[in-house]
Protein backbone atom coordinates (compact mmCIF):
# COMPACT_ATOMS: atom_id res chain seq x y z
CA UNK A 1 0.00 0.00 0.00
CA UNK A 2 2.16 3.76 -1.46
CA UNK A 3 0.98 6.76 -0.98
CA UNK A 4 2.90 9.77 -2.66
CA UNK A 5 2.43 13.57 -2.16
CA UNK A 6 4.73 16.36 -3.30
CA UNK A 7 5.34 19.32 -1.89
CA UNK A 8 5.17 23.35 -2.92
CA UNK A 9 9.01 22.59 -4.73
CA UNK A 10 7.77 19.74 -6.67
CA UNK A 11 9.80 16.94 -3.99
CA UNK A 12 8.09 13.68 -4.06
CA UNK A 13 7.90 11.53 -0.94
CA UNK A 14 6.56 8.46 -0.91
CA UNK A 15 5.12 6.37 2.05
CA UNK A 16 4.67 2.87 1.69
CA UNK A 17 3.73 -0.59 3.49
CA UNK A 18 6.14 -3.36 3.72
CA UNK A 19 5.48 -7.21 5.09
CA UNK A 20 6.92 -10.82 4.52
CA UNK A 21 7.73 -14.20 5.99
CA UNK A 22 11.10 -12.18 7.56
CA UNK A 23 9.29 -8.99 8.28
CA UNK A 24 6.40 -7.22 10.09
CA UNK A 25 4.32 -5.07 8.52
CA UNK A 26 6.07 -1.88 8.95
CA UNK A 27 6.46 1.77 6.75
CA UNK A 28 9.02 3.13 5.00
CA UNK A 29 9.57 6.10 3.30
CA UNK A 30 11.99 6.88 -0.37
CA UNK A 31 11.31 10.09 -2.78
CA UNK A 32 12.87 12.43 -5.01
CA UNK A 33 14.26 15.64 -5.26
CA UNK A 34 12.81 18.37 -7.80
CA UNK A 35 16.10 18.28 -9.77
CA UNK A 36 16.39 14.67 -10.00
CA UNK A 37 16.14 12.56 -12.77
CA UNK A 38 12.65 11.76 -13.79
CA UNK A 39 11.68 8.03 -13.35
CA UNK A 40 14.09 7.54 -10.17
CA UNK A 41 13.35 7.49 -6.76
CA UNK A 42 17.10 9.04 -5.08
CA UNK A 43 16.13 9.35 -1.79
CA UNK A 44 17.40 6.81 0.43
CA UNK A 45 15.22 3.96 1.41
CA UNK A 46 14.31 4.19 5.23
CA UNK A 47 11.97 3.01 7.88
CA UNK A 48 9.56 5.20 9.30
CA UNK A 49 7.74 2.40 11.97
CA UNK A 50 9.53 -1.00 12.57
CA UNK A 51 6.69 -3.29 13.20
CA UNK A 52 6.80 -5.69 15.73
CA UNK A 53 4.17 -8.11 15.37
CA UNK A 54 1.54 -9.33 12.99
CA UNK A 55 -1.88 -9.03 12.25
CA UNK A 56 -4.36 -11.03 13.83
CA UNK A 57 -7.75 -9.11 13.82
CA UNK A 58 -9.89 -11.35 11.29
CA UNK A 59 -10.74 -7.87 9.46
CA UNK A 60 -6.87 -8.07 8.06
CA UNK A 61 -6.90 -4.38 6.96
CA UNK A 62 -3.44 -2.98 7.12
CA UNK A 63 -2.69 0.03 5.16
CA UNK A 64 -5.78 0.83 3.23
CA UNK A 65 -6.26 3.65 5.51
CA UNK A 66 -3.12 5.23 5.72
CA UNK A 67 -1.81 8.14 3.72
CA UNK A 68 0.84 10.85 2.71
CA UNK A 69 0.11 14.27 2.94
CA UNK A 70 1.87 17.86 2.63
CA UNK A 71 1.25 20.13 5.34
CA UNK A 72 -1.15 22.93 4.46
CA UNK A 73 1.18 25.52 6.85
CA UNK A 74 4.20 25.25 5.37
CA UNK A 75 3.60 23.43 2.03
CA UNK A 76 6.69 21.34 1.88
CA UNK A 77 6.78 19.20 5.22
CA UNK A 78 5.62 15.32 4.58
CA UNK A 79 2.98 13.88 7.50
Amino acid sequence: MGSAAMDSAGNIGLGYSVSNSLTFPAIRFTGRLAGDPAGTMTVTESDLRIGTGSQTHSSGRWGDYSMLAVDPSDGCTFW
